[in-house]
This record gives C-alpha cells, sequence and structure tokens, in this order.
C-alpha cells in the first residue's frame, strides 16, 4: 500500500474520498476507489486519477520503458453504466473495429458496479469468478448481523460459500472489530449523516438553480418578444411612411410616438 491512512482520519475528514493506491510483486500499481455517492464528473475524475498515477512514474531524466502498468479499480455503489448486464466491467485502450489490437496494456479501468447486487440480483455474479464473487458478496452483505446473514444464506447459497472463505472471514472479523468501537461507530455515524445532508444540498441547489433558470428563461422570452413585436411595429411604420401615409395616422395605426416615426427614413 503506496498511501498508508488512518481509517479514524479518514472518518473524521467526512469530505474524503477513500482512494488507495497499491503495488504489486510484479510492479503493477493500483488506483482503488471506492464511492457510495455519484459525482458529476465522475469518469473524468477516475481517468484523471490513472494519468497522474501513470505519469508520475517519471521524475524527470528517466526514460518511457520505465513505466509500468496502472489500473484504475472503481467499487461503486450508486447507478453506474446502468444499461450494462456486467457487473465487472473492463475498459481497455484497443483498436475501435479490431478489439484484439490493444494499443497498449499500461490502462485497464475495471468497475465493480454493485446497486445491481444490492438490489438482490445475486444471478448476475455467475459471471464473475468465484473469488471476485465472494468480495462483492462481503462489501455487499459485510454489514449485515448474523442472523440476517443465515437468512440470506438460506435463500443464495452463493453467500454461505462466500463468508465461509477463510479470507472472507478474516475481512468480517476485522470489520466486527471496526463496529465494536463506540468512537469509530460515532464517527461513521457523523459521516453517514453530513454525506446525506452534503447530497442534499445538492439536490436543492439543483433545483432552485432549475427554478431560476426558468424565471430568467420566462423574462429573457418576454423581453425577446417585446423587441420582435417593437421591430416589427418600426418596420411597418417605415413602409406606410414610403406610401405616404402621414405620420400621424401612422402613428395611431401602430402605436408608436409621433416623433420617433418622424425620424424614420
Amino acid at each position: 500500500v503506496l498511501n498508508p491512512f488512518s481509517i479514524s482520519d479518514y472518518a473524521v475528514n467526512k469530505r474524503i474520498i477513500l482512494d488507495v493506491r497499491a503495488r504489486d510483486e510484479k510492479n503493477r500499481f493500483y488506483n482503488i476507489e471506492i464511492q457510495t455517492y455519484p459525482h458529476p464528473a465522475f469518469n473524468d475524475r477516475i481517468l484523471f486519477g490513472w494519468a497522474n498515477s501513470y505519469s508520475s512514474q517519471i521524475p524527470r531524466g528517466s526514460r518511457y520503458n520505465e513505466l509500468e502498468p496502472v489500473f484504475a479499480i472503481v467499487i461503486a455503489e450508486f447507478s453506474i453504466f446502468h444499461k450494462s448486464k456486467k457487473i465487472h466491467l473492463e475498459f481497455e485502450l484497443h483498436e475501435k473495429d479490431e478489439h484484439n489490437l490493444v494499443f497498449s496494456d499500461h490502462i485497464q479501468v475495471h468497475v465493480l458496479r454493485l446497486q445491481p447486487l444490492l438490489q438482490g440480483q445475486l444471478e448476475m455474479l455467475s459471471r464473475v469468478s468465484p473469488k471476485l464473487a465472494y468480495w462483492l458478496l462481503f462489501l455487499v452483505f459485510g454489514k449485515k448481523n448474523e442472523e440476517e446473514m443465515l437468512q440470506i444464506a438460506e435463500k443464495y447459497p452463493i453467500v454461505r460459500e462466500a463468508f465461509s472463505d477463510p479470507l472472507i472471514q478474516e475481512a468480517v472479523q476485522e470489520f466486527r472489530h471496526f463496529q465494536s468501537d463506540p468512537k469509530m461507530r460515532e464517527l461513521e455515524r457523523q459521516r453517514h449523516l453530513f454525506m446525506v445532508g452534503y447530497y442534499q444540498d445538492i439536490a436543492v441547489s439543483k433545483a432552485e438553480g432549475k427554478a431560476e433558470g426558468k424565471a430568467e428563461g420566462k423574462a429573457e422570452g418576454l423581453a425577446e418578444g417585446e423587441a420582435k413585436r417593437k421591430a416589427d411595429k418600426i418596420e411597418t411604420a417605415r413602409n406606410l411612411k414610403r406610401l405616404g401615409v402621414d405620420c400621424g395616422t401612422i402613428a395611431k395605426a401602430t402605436g408608436l410616438p409621433f416623433d420617433e416615426i418622424e425620424l424614420l427614413d
């Protein structure tokens, strides 16, 4: 792990987005991001994070052939790429029509979509490897208590298999340890309330912005309409004046001021 962090600091700093940077034994880099709420420029931020990690490998004076692959792993609870039928999406850089022509294997973006699983669509797990399915189930059901887990496991055997895995059991124990700490539970509660309020404020701001935009648009539309009507009257007055109609008659016909009509050529 390249950016060790304190979970207590993470919980206190309510605005932070949990981002883990890691490197494996083959010297490949990973940006792992866990996101529970949508962001207007989410995809752009993921790509920027990848680019930053990739370019930062080369200090001044180094060579391009020293670059190592960087993989972005996005774990998202919110709806993303909702038209897809897959839980695990893999994005690579390849030729548009001939997908077997890969430009570079140094960029991969993996998106793990938790929302379908949170909605009970566990059948979608059949499209991923068993190990990945186990970890996805941990992320989805890890907060459940033992009684709830037993009920879920009776309905879905794969859940029972997942939580019988030694690594998953270790992760569950670590999470239970976190939950048993009153201070950490309170920090988690505060963070949750903050995020709910934060996105509620965004929603309210958007609604107010739409209302203001609609009102401004209506006002602008009325102003534009009035300007067009005035221009039409002036054009009518100009044509009547050219035909020899006196200014008084034109003023009565168009509603324009007499002295304004006199100035028309």
